[in-house]
């Protein structure tokens, strides 16, 4: 199996956390777009990034509007 990037969301009772990996797409750009829909921060260069929200209903929305859950 062949993918452009991974995407890992660890969901805590109170956060969640991102971490972004990819040597095809900019991985920083993935996490930034992730981040601006789920009233998150983080950062990171073009192959790796990592970051979070507090906010888990707006990532619930945006996993469930995505079709993931």
């Amino acid at each position: 199996m062949k993918v452009d990037a991974v995407v890992l969301i660890n969901i805590l009772a109170d956060k969640a956390n991102y971490l972004v990996k990819s040597k095809i797409v900019d991985a920083k750009a993935l996490l930034q777009a992730l981040t601006k829909e789920t009233s998150g921060n983080g950062g990171g260069k073009p192959d790796f990034a990592q970051g979070g929200t507090q906010d888990l209903s707006s990532l619930s929305h945006y996993l469930k509007g995505k079709g993931l859950i």
